[in-house]
């Protein structure tokens, strides 16, 4: 009696072992077999459902997804192709940069179309200028996510876009380059200060620079110069750059731009900057 009490003690340690083990190798595959299915949901579904799969493929980090994204940038509808260049660059393989390239030139191309005779284009043509231009924006970015040496020489020619249509499409190139921290970067960067007028995009070239050589007091200077800016995203812009690179020489004057913000969100975005530098 003893031993088949031992036995049956064994027998259910071993049930409360396994069958949790068995569980979890069981909601293991279910759950690999169902982030697989996303693979697929991100090339054929409904464009609803598809652009969930899209867009959790690259938050998820969905590295098997590569291909379905990769494929989806020749997609004919502007908004796939927008959101699978922003999942591959929250992948960051380098296999993308030359396929997120192929992308942009043939989109760039399109919109320099478009731009062409303004006034003569029709409401749906001015709308796919719009929409063109924010996908070349969003590919940008996800360029600047992909630390490649090949990323760089993608994003700068953005830069030299002229004209304030095509503003956001600089702006585009230099926050990417902001995010890819190039030191190869630098030189094509500060040639293009030198021209650039549109101050939101200066912060973002100022950012870049200031990702490898922090301590130049010119940058930081210059940066804390446009919290005067009567735009409020270049003061905000500009106090998250104080905030994100530690500018301690903007303390007196974050004091002073408090006083006299108006905007809430730029108010909150001085503060935080503000008190950063306070205790740090």
């Amino acid at each position: 009696m003893h031993l088949m009490k031992t036995r049956h003690s064994i027998a259910f340690f071993f049930l409360l072992t396994v069958l949790p083990l068995a569980a979890k190798d069981y909601n293991t595959a279910k759950l690999n077999e169902s982030r697989l299915q996303l693979a697929e949901e991100a090339r054929y579904p409904l464009p609803e459902q598809r652009l969930h799969a899209i867009r959790e493929c690259g938050i998820g980090r969905l590295y098997f997804c590569q291909r379905s994204l990769i494929e989806n940038l020749q997609d004919p509808d502007v908004e796939i192709r927008t959101e699978s260049a922003y999942s591959l660059g929250l992948l960051g393989q380098e296999i993308s940069v030359d396929h997120l390239k192929l992308l942009l030139d043939k989109e760039s191309e399109k919109l320099k179309e478009l731009q062409k005779d303004w006034q003569t284009k029709t409401p749906k043509q001015q709308e796919e200028f719009r929409l063109t231009r924010q996908e070349i924006y969003e590919t940008l970015w996800a360029v600047g996510f992909i630390k490649s040496p090949k990323s760089k020489d993608v994003l700068i020619p953005y830069l030299a876009w002229e004209g304030e249509d095509f503003a956001p499409v600089r702006r585009g190139a230099a926050s990417a380059l902001d995010s890819l921290g190039d030191p190869a970067s630098g030189e094509d960067i500060k040639k293009h200060l030198e021209i650039e007028k549109e101050d939101i995009i200066r912060v973002e070239l100022y950012r870049a620079l200031l990702q490898f050589e922090p301590t130049n007091s010119q940058y930081k200077m210059e940066v804390v110069n446009l919290l005067k800016s009567n735009e409020k995203w270049v003061r905000y812009h500009a106090a998250k750059a104080i905030h994100d690179f530690h500018i301690k020489e903007g303390f007196k004057p974050l004091e002073k731009a408090m006083l006299v913000e108006e905007d809430s969100s730029v108010l909150e975005t001085l503060h935080q900057a503000y008190m950063i530098l306070f205790y740090y």
